[in-house]
């Protein structure tokens, strides 16, 4: 035989001895780094890799947080997550990524008290950005579950947004550099399995402060649902009440514009449990009085427009303007169930 080719036959062994090796070298890796994340530990299950798609598939991907209170329920658990280059942006020289997400589980677990002032989950995603130095260009998200937990509350909190799916495009400005907001997020997801949430962002997250113009809808959100949240919060339970929130805000030069407005509708107060103590009693007597004498005889409901404004990081946020838009509506006016339109990038005085 040739002496090139027993050159070449021994290349091509040690790329397929590499190519077999590989994914457990990989493996390997990425478990390590996620054993000494300061705070969680987590692991993954498998990973597979083609390498002429310069793709990677990790399966099983679990984390948990040490801080919660309750460490033993993971605050991230992944089926699948698909890593990909993309190659739109390679062939402009640059080194992005693409990643998709399927079924994944974020639990936003109460954590100890003695916790909560060291922001450990801000740590956190720092920590996770340093694990992927490549930038994302592409990230969808689809059929995901993002739940608050409290096992520490009397009744323990469990409200969840399920059926939650992200699409986003151009988050590092490889398509269209010449756009002031290049970057897009599609939002949309059910709360507790009532109601739907639809959010559309158009942003520039590479600008020293990020700019974006976002509009928000929550619809029909049964607060029925929430009843576990409120009586172990507000000491309040419902017997019916439906919550709407609309939202427009945008970032330009540093500067917020916007407002948030919320609706409720068919707002009833429980108070004939006759385990509640005083307290709960005079509360729910207090909300159900101002229910009454805030809710719009014409409309049959409450609702208020509560405006943003200033620099991010001093915003104008006067709650005051709750308390006067409720009274305005209770005796002017109902406001209008939806998004205004009334707020647009580059048309702010800034």
């Amino acid at each position: 035989m040739k002496k090139r080719y027993i050159i070449l036959i021994s290349i091509l062994v040690v790329l397929v001895v590499i190519r077999l090796i590989l994914p457990a070298i990989a493996k390997h890796q990425i478990n390590k780094q996620l054993a000494n994340i300061e705070g969680y530990h987590g692991s993954i299950n498998d990973l597979s890799m083609s390498l002429y798609k310069g793709a990677f598939n990790i399966g099983e991907l679990v984390i948990y947080e040490e801080a919660s209170e309750d460490p033993e329920t993971p605050i991230i658990r992944l089926p699948i997550l698909d890593f990909s280059l993309d190659w739109r942006a390679l062939m402009k020289g640059k080194l992005v990524s693409e990643i998709h997400m399927d079924s994944m589980e974020v639990n936003l677990t109460v954590l100890k008290e003695e916790e909560k002032e060291k922001e450990p989950r801000l740590h956190f995603a720092e920590q996770l950005q340093e694990l992927n130095p490549i930038q994302i260009n592409k990230l969808s998200i689809a059929n995901a579950k993002i739940a608050y937990l409290d096992p520490t509350a009397d009744p323990q909190v469990d409200v969840y947004f399920d059926n939650f799916n992200l699409n986003a495009e151009n988050l590092s400005n490889v398509e269209d550099e010449e756009k002031a907001l290049p970057g897009y997020v599609q939002i949309n997801s059910n709360a507790m399995g009532e109601g739907k949430m639809d959010m559309e962002m158009h942003v520039n997250i590479l600008k020293e402060i990020p700019e974006f113009d976002l509009n928000l809808a929550f619809e029909d959100i049964d607060l029925v649902k929430f009843n576990n949240f409120m009586e172990a919060y507000a000491n309040l339970e419902l017997k019916s009440g439906t919550l709407s929130v609309f939202s427009e805000a945008l970032v330009e030069n540093g500067e917020i514009t916007g407002y948030v407005k919320p609706v409720i509708e068919d707002f009833d107060v429980n108070q004939e449990a006759e385990d509640k103590n005083l307290p709960e009693r005079v509360y729910g007597a207090v909300v159900d009085f101002f229910g009454k004498v805030l809710e719009n005889p014409k409309e049959e409901q409450i609702a208020s427009r509560v405006e943003l404004s200033g620099h991010v990081e001093n915003i104008e946020n006067n709650p005051w303007q709750a308390v006067f838009g409720l009274l305005r509506n209770a005796f002017i006016e109902a406001y209008t169930k939806e998004i205004e339109n009334s707020i647009n990038f580059g048309s702010s005085d800034s």
